[in-house]
């Protein structure tokens, strides 16, 4: 998975500024984002999980489920009228969009800076909306996998055990026959 996470993370790294990059899965039954992936020059290693309700930057995305472009003025006026309450450093630009399959949001992928020289545009936010829809089908594809390997996993396990039972059973009945014939 992480391996899946930095190739993503390199392609868009030729395609933009992307230094300071992240994607966030959402779990729908415990209605929280976590980070599978943060590179981030100021705010190392974040693996909180966070709840939906929370109202920051990534949340307030999914939420929206649109594409979105901050600048810091953007974030300062969204925090004043409450809707938005960052985590974390606060970037000088924000460029996040939601990852979405079946018209189901399952994440955000997000780019922000720290330094006015690297501008993050419109166009970078188009960009990133692009690429999201196909990081989400391969995020989909690569869960779906990894559910099916484990059913069958767990399957296999299943079918060994009644092997197993089936043995004993087998086994227990011939020592019950032959104490019979004594």
């Amino acid at each position: 998975e992480k391996q899946l996470y930095t190739t993503i993370h390199n392609i868009i790294r030729k395609l933009m500024y992307a230094d300071n990059f992240y994607i966030a899965i959402y779990d729908d039954i415990q209605k929280q984002l976590h980070f599978p992936y943060y590179v981030d020059q100021k705010d190392k290693d974040y693996t909180e999980t966070i709840d939906l309700d929370n109202n920051s930057l990534t949340a307030h995305c999914m939420q929206l489920g649109i594409p979105l472009l901050y600048t810091r003025k953007n974030i300062d006026d969204l925090r004043k009228k409450g809707k938005v309450n960052p985590i974390g450093t606060l970037s000088t630009i924000w460029v996040g969009s939601p990852l979405v399959v079946n018209n189901k949001s399952i994440g955000v992928i997000a780019v922000q800076s720290y330094d006015k020289k690297h501008k993050l545009t419109v166009g970078d936010r188009d960009l990133l909306n692009f690429v999201s829809e196909l990081v989400a089908m391969v995020i989909e594809r690569k869960t779906l996998e990894e559910e099916q390997h484990k059913y069958q996993t767990d399957l296999e396990k299943e079918i060994n055990e009644n092997k197993k039972t089936l043995h004993v059973q087998n086994s227990l009945y011939k020592i019950s026959k032959a104490t019979h014939g004594i």
